[in-house]
């Protein structure tokens, strides 16, 4: 690989990692759900269903780690 094509793809590399963000949920935090499906009282075994977040979720800082659901508000 030529120096100049190494270096543009450490730069790439190194620039998508600053942007890249981790944000820690505190512990105990409530993740608030409506299920978009009926759950039956004897559900199968690892069974799967779907969720619609109902309240944002936020980190300890407040920031919105995880947005609630604007359509069905």
């Amino acid at each position: 690989m030529k120096p100049v094509k190494l270096w543009i793809a450490l730069v790439t590399l190194l620039a998508s990692a600053a942007f890249a963000q981790t944000h820690v949920l505190p512990q105990g935090s409530e993740i608030k759900v409506r299920n978009d499906t009926p759950i039956p009282a004897h559900a199968p075994a690892n069974a799967r269903y779907s969720a619609t977040i109902s309240n944002d979720v936020t980190d300890s800082s407040g920031s919105v780690v995880i947005p609630r659901d604007r359509g069905h508000s």
